[in-house]
């Protein structure tokens, strides 16, 4: 029996579709996903059944979820399977969105939640024996593919993977409006939820939170923040470059503390050059003579020697103006650039059409930091062709090593999320 499933006596799980006369089919995914299908949940291969009997007209899926999950093989086939049909894809979250059944939801080039509804990250988990050897490969598995999982949202958000697999190591769960905060949905939208929705009821006992109600705030950046962030380090570290320069500094990975001694060691130099103890004995000999005044230095300039630096006032005060607060940041690159990079990794199957105004953005603010990400990404990871179909290749090929990984082992069980 699927561990999400209350009603032991219910009928077997189904997913079905209506289609409209104007192109637009409706999938409802109300159930567990399992691999076992039938009454247990809903098998990634009829999924894929109910994808092929649309219409070839089909312009449009709205893919209707209220699902607490499943298990994750069969989660990426369906989530490959709508990324590689050809019609737009909308997902919507009517109640919960869970586990697997959150990233299923990325899959929509648009993602919408409705109000009250929830969705919830979390590192995958499997249950099952055997020796210390055998355990920590199949753990060693998890681990890649929950990292996988991470840069799903990451790549539908704009920020980081490394921040999504904190916030899945934490269970994160997100009311509507967080989850659009965290870049996951594209917005809120009002409607009246399927019935079905409202009435399917799942055992949530396995995860650490009953739902959003009793779980903390979820603890990830918006990627406009983290541009935010970048964009100040950015102008600090040329700030403290030019000082370092302007210092005379020939340290490279000097500190703040060595700069700013620096500094004050400066200022404290041109202070004592400016006012001298003044010697009234001397006076008569400060009056230069007539033929020697073109000759001399006018007045109040300071001749720096081989080891001072000197700083106008104006100069410092612009220095200081910019450490307070920051110089705006400058662009390293077009407009025109951005996109044209973002495009290219979006033909070498890196990035997802519908993220292309995000990673353009992304790029613009930090190029360095966006462009060395996409750059680390895989080429083809952004899934073109069909995967997932029940009896295929690509449906079977990792779950056939998982399965090779658990024989040696002596596990029976399949990863869940």
């Amino acid at each position: 029996m699927n561990p999400f499933i209350t009603d032991p006596n219910r009928s077997r799980a189904e997913v079905t579709a209506t289609v409209t006369d104007s192109g637009v089919a409706t999938i409802r995914l109300y159930d567990p996903v399992d691999s076992w299908g039938g009454p247990f949940g809903v098998s990634a291969k009829e999924f894929v059944d109910t994808l092929d009997a649309l219409p070839d007209e089909t312009e449009e899926i709205r893919l209707l979820i209220n699902c607490p999950g499943g298990e994750v093989w069969e989660g990426m086939a369906i989530y490959n399977s709508l990324r590689s049909h050809k019609a737009r894809i909308v997902t919507i979250v009517e109640g919960l969105a869970a586990s697997a059944a959150s990233f299923i939801a990325m899959a929509g080039d648009e993602v919408i939640m409705r109000p009250a509804s929830e969705m919830m990250i979390h590192d995958a988990w499997i249950v099952g024996i055997g020796n210390a050897e055998g355990l920590r490969e199949i753990a060693d598995r998890i681990d890649a593919e929950t990292m996988l999982i991470a840069e799903i949202y990451a790549e539908k958000a704009g920020t980081p993977a490394d921040m999504w697999r904190e916030a899945m190591r934490a269970e994160t769960w997100f009311s509507p409006t967080e989850a659009v905060e965290a870049g996951l949905v594209e917005r809120v939208e009002s409607g009246v939820p399927s019935p079905a929705a409202s009435t399917n009821r799942f055992n949530l006992a396995s995860f650490n939170y009953a739902g959003r109600r009793e779980a903390p705030a979820p603890a990830v950046q918006t990627s406009s923040a983290l541009a935010e962030d970048n964009r100040k380090e950015s102008s600090m570290a040329d700030l403290m470059n030019e000082l370092r320069q302007r210092l005379g500094v020939a340290d490279a990975d000097a500190d703040e503390g060595t700069i700013l001694a620096a500094l004050d060691e400066a200022l404290n130099e041109r202070a004592a050059d400016e006012d001298p103890a003044e010697d009234p004995s001397d006076e008569a000999d400060e009056t230069p003579d007539e033929d020697d005044q073109g000759d001399e230095a006018p007045a109040n300039t300071v001749e720096p020697d081989d080891e001072t630096v000197v700083l106008d006032k104006e100069v410092y005060a612009d220095l200081l103006a910019r450490a307070e607060k920051g110089d705006e940041f400058d662009e390293k690159t077009t407009r025109e650039d951005a996109e044209e990079f973002v495009q290219n990794a979006i033909d070498a199957g890196k990035l997802s059409a519908a993220s292309k105004d995000r990673w353009v953005t992304r790029v613009l603010g930090d190029p360095d930091d966006a462009k060395a990400r996409i750059n680390q990404m895989a080429s083809g990871r952004i899934p073109r062709e069909e995967a997932g179909r029940g009896g295929s290749d690509a449906d079977t090929g990792t779950s056939n090593e998982l399965s090779a990984a658990a024989d040696r082992a002596g596990i029976a069980a399949r990863p869940k999320l």
